[in-house]
């Protein structure tokens, strides 16, 4: 399987009120922006997510990350990692997925307590199409790294640079870019 084409985003902080924008990493602090920096995973020896953490920490620092990527055969580009990289660690971001679930529970309530068959009706067709709304929403969304780097770890913990296995340097980082 070929693995796709990246491209790494720092967080980069604007004002004192907490507004961010992500950059590039080879255009922070450069007055005039250059074409962003693309890794293709195919000519690097990056088999796991932790692999490929070590490898923005150890050339970028530490910081908060989004890496884009982008495959051939595949529409589009979806977040390939999102989260915060620093010197004890990882931790990538659990993805929000939109729920109604709350939603749903309170029309099936609503429809075993409904007594006339009008109302029965509406609540129905109301829990059929906010079901269908979820299930869309949720359809097109794209995240994840999954079928092209192995997890180190569950989604949302904090991942030690030490756990585990003993993490494999990236051979010919200059080859990379």
């Amino acid at each position: 399987m070929m693995k796709p084409k990246i491209l790494i985003q720092k967080n980069v902080v604007l004002d004192s009120l907490g507004h961010f924008r992500y950059y590039s990493v080879n255009n922070i602090g450069k007055r005039f922006k250059e074409k962003a920096l693309v890794i293709d995973l195919n000519l690097t020896s990056i088999n796991t997510e932790k692999q490929l953490c070590r490898f923005i920490y150890e050339n970028w620092g530490s910081g908060r990350y989004r890496i884009s990527a982008f495959a051939k055969g595949r529409q589009g580009t979806w977040c390939f990692w999102k989260g915060d990289i620093d010197e004890h660690g990882f931790s990538f971001d659990k993805r929000d997925n939109i729920s109604n679930n709350r939603e749903i529970n309170q029309l099936k309530k609503e429809l075993n307590a409904a007594t006339e068959e009008y109302e029965r009706d509406i609540i129905k067709e109301e829990l059929q199409w906010t079901t269908e709304l979820e299930k869309d929403i949720n359809q097109y969304v794209k995240y994840g790294f999954v079928p092209y780097l192995t997890a180190s770890a569950r989604r949302g913990d904090f991942v030690l640079w030490t756990d585990e296995e003993e993490i494999k340097q990236v051979e010919n980082p200059e080859k990379v870019w």
